[in-house]
């Protein structure tokens, strides 16, 4: 198994190391890890709902912005969203080809717990391979579903036909919290009959 990771443009880079210069004082300095920058994909509880067993998420997974990661000699980290300034629809893969600019900067202990899991699980990749069986190349994503307060890594796999696989890292769903890696036909699973109750529930109308 091997990571390919998609490499952010320049206009991406700049626009997140703009933001970290010219943004509010930190404290400490941070240093951008652009091994850590990952493409931020959202799908909304609609979407999910209506997704049918055997249907492949990228129909409705939508890029929306770049999720930039930097950290401090303590090993604090924040993470940076870079996202497009204009809201025209542009095909997949060249929505960040326009101007971009840094909205969102984040930290704080469930950032800095995110990016302890992410090293822990880099740590233990070998024996996670020979646990999943493992095989192929994989691009790492982050993948939000903001109506279950959901996130994780999704790791798209760039064999034809091949398994996507899914880390979650923040979420309340307990099936999900007991997962270490799970893959995305039952990651689906777990979220789309929940997005289903959210949908009709009175809360969420």
């Amino acid at each position: 198994m091997a990571l390919k990771l998609k490499p952010p443009s320049t206009n991406v880079i700049g626009s997140f190391s703009l933001g970290l210069k010219d943004g509010p004082d930190l404290g400490q300095e941070f240093a951008p890890h652009s091994e850590h920058h990952l493409p931020a994909y959202a799908v909304t509880l609609k979407d999910l709902a209506n997704l049918a067993a055997g249907q492949d998420i990228d129909s409705v997974a939508n890029e929306v912005a770049w999720q930039c990661l930097a950290v401090s000699p303590s090993g604090s980290v924040v993470i940076g969203e870079v996202t497009p300034r204009s809201q025209a629809p542009r095909p997949a893969g060249q929505v960040f080809d326009g101007p971009v600019r840094m909205t969102h900067l984040s930290r704080g202990q469930i950032i800095d717990s995110i990016y302890k899991t992410v090293v822990g699980l880099a740590n233990r990749a070998d024996d996670l391979i020979q646990e999943f069986n493992l095989t192929g190349d994989y691009e790492p994503r982050m993948l939000r579903i903001p109506g279950l307060l959901v996130t994780a890594i999704w790791l798209k796999s760039q064999t034809p036909g091949g398994t996507d696989w899914v880390i979650p890292l923040h979420t309340k769903i307990t099936d999900l919290q007991k997962e270490i890696l799970l893959t995305m036909e039952k990651f689906l699973e777990i979220t789309r009959s929940l997005a289903s109750d959210r949908l009709v529930s009175p809360i969420f109308d």
